[in-house]
């Protein structure tokens, strides 16, 4: 998605905005997990657990910038974020 966001004198300024996630719900046995440090455990060992819980994976994002200078050149710059 390309949004413009100025255009002043011929150059034309334009922003876009990428994201995503994956969800994963796995099912397997020997599942281990470590448990949350607390006061009483501060180095917890891993637990054998029934299965693990679904979440978010992989997310990612992405920003674009498109500069139009009198329709003759653009420049295209981003920054990537994981």
């Amino acid at each position: 998605m390309k949004v413009q966001v100025a255009d002043y004198e011929g150059v034309k300024l334009s922003v876009g905005l990428k994201t995503a996630g994956r969800l994963q719900a796995l099912d397997h046995d020997d599942a281990y997990q470590t448990p949350n440090p607390s006061e009483d455990n501060p180095t917890p060992s891993p637990a054998e657990v029934d299965s693990l819980e679904p979440g978010f994976q992989t997310a990612w994002g992405s920003m674009d910038f498109v500069a139009n200078f009198e329709d003759l050149i653009e420049v295209y710059w981003g920054v990537l974020h994981q």
